[in-house]
């Protein structure tokens, strides 16, 4: 059983079954955006391709992003990327993400992004979480601060992240490292 410390957890509304923290670390993770990933030029492409489909789209009212999300089946997968994963920043459209530069990945359709209005109902899994998340979750904040410091300090990219975080991989580095250090 894992130590407790008398220190709240992060709150609640930042660990929910809707969203954590832990998807806004490195760049985005998209650990819930696709299935049976494969390597990571493959998933570039797809992200590369997703974002021009979206640029191209430009949508701007509600109706034009359900119509950006509703070009492709929800099982319509890109070399195993949702269709609707794209790079939300300002880089170049041919750029590829290497870990010297990591796009913020996310979802165009997210709440955040339209006013807690969540576009992506209906399309998406909105109550996924890994169980990396999940167990986040459930620690201390001291913990959950460890976790935090042990992510920032692999300096992964993006697409490593996002498949060690939903494959379970950082999370029993995390621990084998806290075992380690005992």
């Amino acid at each position: 059983m894992d130590e407790q410390i008398n220190k709240e957890p992060i709150p609640k509304e930042r660990t929910n079954n809707h969203f954590t923290i832990l998807c806004q670390q490195n760049g985005g993770c998209m650990g819930c955006c696709g299935h049976d990933f494969p390597e990571k030029e493959k998933i570039n492409d797809a992200i590369h391709q997703n974002t021009l489909e979206f640029r191209e789209s430009n949508p701007n009212t509600t109706a034009e992003y359900i119509q950006f999300r509703d070009r492709a089946s929800v099982f319509d997968l890109r070399f195993g990327v949702c269709r609707n994963l794209i790079k939300l920043d300002n880089t170049a459209p041919n750029s590829i993400s290497t870990p010297t530069s990591n796009p913020q990945l996310g979802c165009p359709l997210h709440p955040a992004r339209h006013n807690n209005t969540d576009l992506r109902e209906g399309h998406c899994d909105i109550h996924y979480l890994c169980d990396t998340a999940k167990s986040f979750a459930t620690w201390n904040r001291e913990k959950q601060e460890q976790f935090l410091s042990f992510i920032h300090s692999k300096k992964l990219d993006n697409i490593t992240y996002s498949i060690e975080m939903d494959n379970g991989k950082l999370l029993t580095k995390f621990k084998q490292e806290k075992n380690n250090t005992k």
